[in-house]
């Protein structure tokens, strides 16, 4: 029962270096493990959309959401639908089992948006195609509103175009998804007794103008195998242009300019569509989503520098400014982790100093740095990233892990005393707690298994925290029978047992003795 720690002592050479390995390797999984704010889940919902103007909800329900309902149900990967219908509009939310996953989710998606494109046949005419939105769960690393002091939103919008191209070239983003943009308008206001007056009418200037905005093929010319396409245009370019188209008056044998009828002017959607304000200036919002399998830490450097230099190139004005960075909240948490493992580090050590002296306070503190490696190496393994939720089960794992080897170096410690050669003592303790550290280590990771056991998204997002503290009791209970025997023969001497126990020995034994019979 004492193979781990017989095998430690025996081949102490390779233990040393197994002790080098296990720290370097768990430096370099730290460095290349993805880190993100939260864990990478997968959405299983994807939202069916389709509108029939004017339609109401009960015709809407016969003639349109239940066909589509009946062709969704043809998947077999679908487990539940939920339509909403309101006028002239249906919403089908499709959700699948929690056991479909990886590639079989993008294959029931494709099998969805074919059966919508099968089943618009069937829908009344004037029924939209069938829109299947199934991108869900992608999530916004940062959002970066652009403003122009002194430009027009559309002006704005170029630089946030500009923008998109430039953040494309930034390795590991995917994405860029703009809020605030508003429509471009021509707005032709008209004077209704102006119109009047020279006997036009509305309807004859609209198709005056229409009949001019057009853009017809004219044929082809073949010059020695190339082709050149011909192209009668009539498509205006500007307000000018507009404003230059000519109208028939009735009554006279001449034309009228439009400009002279109506005030062209270029403006926007009336009302806005969803405008977007940063400090009270109008902006265009820029939402930046990252790849899988990418760290956040180091995209966040290449994308602070990537909008720093396009700021630079744009004329004064131009602002970039960051609205939410998820690099900097992941970074708090990443920190604030190794504070913790720092803390625990030392107060171990202090606790174990105080009542077992320098020696073995070293020896116990020990555990934490190998058994944060081995945990490292695990999570690098089994494709856990460094987020909120793995941190939280080191925070919760910290408090834990230190038992094992308090035990084991304790008793090795009080053999020693007793008389016995250390390489003896480890190899007693090892015997006595391989089966104890390991059963209650165990139960522990029992606690977390139905973490482990879960399907979906709520057995994806907790996986990391069942994961990484099983990770740190295995890397525990293999460091207190394995590492820190070897450490305890090379480090712990017999103590001068002629002065008998310490002064806090002493006072901790009479304040046990005196609280036991209440127990």
């Amino acid at each position: 029962m004492d193979f781990l720690t017989r095998f430690g002592l025996l081949k102490s050479r390779l233990t040393a270096l197994m002790m080098v390995f296990i720290l370097a390797l768990g430096a370099m999984s730290y460095l290349g493990i993805p880190k993100r704010e939260n864990p990478e889940i997968t959405i299983r919902t994807a939202v069916v959309a389709t509108s029939f103007e004017g339609m109401a909800p009960a015709r809407m329900e016969q003639l349109i959401a239940i066909p589509m309902e009946r062709k969704i149900r043809e998947i077999g990967d679908v487990e539940d639908i939920e339509t909403i219908i309101t006028d002239g509009q249906v919403l089908i939310y499709v959700d699948l089992f929690d056991t479909v996953s990886g590639t079989d989710i993008d294959a029931a998606w494709e099998d969805l948006r074919n059966k919508m494109q099968q089943v618009s046949g069937e829908l009344p005419d004037g029924t939209s195609q069938p829109a299947v939105k199934s991108d869900y769960g992608a999530v916004a690393i940062a959002t970066v509103a652009v403003t122009g002091d002194g430009f027009s939103l559309a002006e704005i919008e170029d630089v946030a175009e500009d923008l998109r191209t430039a953040l494309f070239r930034v390795e590991g983003i995917t994405k860029v998804s703009f809020s605030g943009i508003q429509e471009e308008r021509i707005w032709l206001e008209v004077d209704i007794r102006k119109l009047a007056a020279v006997g036009v009418q509305l309807e004859q200037l609209l198709g005056d103008l229409q009949a001019q905005n057009v853009i017809l093929p004219a044929g082809e010319i073949d010059a020695d195998g190339n082709k050149i396409t011909l192209e009668a245009s009539g498509d205006l370019q500007s307000l000018d242009e507009i404003g230059a188209v000519l109208t028939k008056v009735s009554g006279l044998a001449g034309f009228v300019r439009l400009s002279d009828l109506v005030t062209v002017r270029r403006g926007y959607e009336d009302p806005k569509n969803a405008p977007v304000f940063f400090n009270g200036e109008p902006a265009i919002v820029a939402a930046i989503e990252m790849s899988p399998q990418t760290d956040i830490q180091d995209l966040g450097v290449r994308l602070a520098a990537a909008l720093q230099s396009f700021e630079n190139s744009q004329p004064i004005g131009i602002a970039l400014n960051v609205s939410t960075f998820q690099e900097t909240v992941v970074t708090a948490s990443v920190n604030n982790a190794l504070e913790n493992v720092g803390q625990t580090f030392v107060v171990v050590f202090v606790v174990m100093l105080v009542f077992l002296g320098l020696r073995a306070a070293i020896v116990i503190a020990c555990i934490v740095p190998f058994t944060i490696g081995f945990a490292l190496v695990a999570m690098s393994g089994i494709g856990v990233d460094i987020e909120q939720v793995s941190i939280a089960a080191v925070i919760i794992s910290l408090g834990l892990l230190v038992d094992n080897g308090l035990v084991v170096v304790e008793d090795i410690g009080n053999r020693i005393d007793a008389g016995m050669e250390p390489e003896e003592a480890a190899l007693s303790a090892g015997s006595q707690f391989v089966v104890p550290l390991g059963v209650a280590s165990i139960t522990t990771i029992s606690a977390f298994l139905p973490m482990l056991m879960m399907n979906g998204t709520q057995g994806e997002f907790a996986f990391s925290l069942g994961a990484v503290v099983a990770s740190m009791l295995l890397g525990s209970w293999l460091t207190a029978l394995y590492v820190l025997p070897y450490l305890c023969t090379k480090l712990l001497n017999p103590s001068n047992s002629a002065s008998g126990p310490g002064v806090l020995s002493r006072a901790y034994a009479r304040l046990i003795r005196f609280l036991l019979p209440f127990g």
